[in-house]
């Protein structure tokens, strides 16, 4: 699951400026399989956070795939690292490498400093 920056042209209704793109656009939230294929996109407006409506983006796809016999895994962007995406990863049991930013707690522990 990540978001990405959709460029807009003319007034478009929904499109915002975005200061790391500086450009006027959408900000949609896709998610992406273990093989690369969309599984789903929302399109949302420029102003909206990286994870706003993730759960509108990850619920049909856990749903879609509930009784399926295949390993679903998944990369999750750090914008979204929460205990509520935790928990509802593991309660639909997907496999979810959730990326996490640097800390110094982090650094501490993995230099053995901890």
């Amino acid at each position: 699951m990540n978001s990405s920056v959709s460029p807009t042209h003319a007034d478009q209704e929904g499109r915002a400026q975005r200061g790391q793109s500086e450009c006027n656009c959408y900000h949609p939230l896709l998610l992406l399989n273990q093989h690369g294929d969309l599984e789903r996109v929302l399109r949302r407006n420029g102003t909206a956070h990286c994870a706003d409506d993730r759960r509108r983006v990850i619920e049909p796809v856990a749903t879609r795939y509930r009784n399926e016999a295949f390993l679903e895994f998944s990369r999750v962007d750090a914008a979204f690292a929460s205990p509520e995406v935790d928990e509802f990863v593991e309660r639909k049991s997907f496999f979810c490498a959730i990326r996490l930013p640097s800390s110094a707690v982090f650094e501490a522990y993995f230099q053995g400093t901890f």
